[in-house]
C-alpha cells in the first residue's frame, strides 16, 4: 500500500460508507480460472470476464489502472488508500476510519512476485468468485499492494 502525503485536511471516510452490496457471482468453476482481476471488475460490474480479457489485449494481468478505468465506466467511485489518508487524524482517540460496512478493493501479495485482486465488505472477502469470512490476519498473510474505497449511489 502506497505511503502517500499528510495534508492539512482529513477525507471525511463516512461518505464512502454502503448499506448494501450487489455482486455478481459468476460459476467459479466455469469461470474461476481467468484470473483475478477480470473476475473481480466482473463480480462488481457483471460485464463477462472474457469480454474484459479480450479488452485488455488477452493478457494475463491487470494493472491497477485497468481495473480502476474498467469499474468507473461503469458508474463507480474510486477513492486510492494510502498509509497517511488513514492515520491522518488530530485526535488522541485512535480509531477505526475504515470499517465493515465500507467497501475495499485490494491487490493483495499472494505470493512471490504475485498480487491477486480481492473485495473485502461485511466481513467477507471475495476473490475469483468465492466469498470467504475475513480471518483476524487476512493482512498480515497477504499484504495489501493496493486499496482503494469503492462505493456506487445505488449501494448508499
Amino acid at each position: 500500500m502506497e505511503n502517500g502525503t499528510y495534508s492539512r485536511r482529513t477525507v471525511d471516510l463516512t461518505k464512502w460508507e454502503i448499506k448494501k452490496f450487489v455482486p455478481f457471482l459468476f460459476d467459479s468453476s466455469l469461470y474461476g480460472s481467468i484470473g483475478c482481476g477480470y473476475s473481480v471488475i466482473s463480480t462488481l460490474t457483471g460485464e463477462s470476464p472474457f469480454s474484459l480479457k479480450k479488452k485488455n489485449k488477452n493478457s494475463e494481468h491487470c494493472s491497477d489502472e485497468f481495473v480502476i478505468k474498467r469499474i468507473k465506466l461503469k458508474g463507480f467511485k474510486v477513492l486510492p488508500i494510502t498509509k497517511c489518508l488513514v492515520s491522518n487524524t488530530k485526535s488522541d482517540y485512535i480509531y477505526d476510519k475504515i470499517k465493515d460496512y465500507h467497501c475495499l478493493l485490494m491487490s493483495q501479495l499472494y505470493k512471490k512476485a504475485e498480487a491477486s485482486w480481492t473485495i473485502s465488505v461485511f466481513g467477507k472477502i471475495y476473490h475469483n468468485y468465492m466469498a470467504y469470512d475475513l480471518k483476524p490476519l487476512e493482512f498480515v498473510n497477504r499484504p495489501i499492494v493496493s486499496a482503494f474505497l469503492i462505493s456506487r449511489k445505488d449501494w448508499k
